[in-house]
């Protein structure tokens, strides 16, 4: 379970458990094509206001959603800041993905490459005996 900082404010999520990780992708698609609907739906500026607080309440909903009921008011307070909602939100889910990066790479590098090359070194030597077995046998 790793800590993040959001708006001050210090937070849990465990950023390498399955249903974790999937819940997140899927809030972060679901608040994207909210906010695309809200710039869809062609509000006039006039609704402008109206158009943050929507966008302010699906931040909202993200954070609750992903961190557990009650997390976006212990963050960000009975307050609507658009500012704080939308930075909140951005270093969240950039931190998040630094951190599955780092282990991913790590991951890549670490675990897959022996055993690749293992499986790799072992097909070339099943070939050159293969091969050396036809030439004995007069195959070749």
């Amino acid at each position: 379970m790793e800590k993040y900082i959001v708006n001050g404010v210090e937070v849990e999520y465990d950023t390498f458990d399955i249903d974790s990780m999937e819940l997140l992708d899927s809030e972060v698609t679901r608040l994207k094509n909210e906010i695309d609907a809200i710039k869809r739906d062609g509000l006039n500026s006039a609704d402008y206001i109206k158009i943050l607080r929507e966008q302010g309440e699906n931040i909202l909903d993200f954070f609750d959603a992903v961190l557990g009921d009650g997390s976006a008011t212990k963050i960000f307070g009975n307050k609507m800041n658009i500012r704080d909602l939308l930075n909140g939100y951005k270093k969240f889910t950039d931190d998040v993905a630094k951190v599955r990066s780092e282990i991913g790479s790590e991951f890549k590098t670490v675990a897959f490459p022996s055993n690749l090359e293992q499986r790799r070194a072992k097909n070339r030597e099943e070939r050159r005996r293969a091969h050396k077995q036809s030439i004995t046998s007069g195959e070749a």
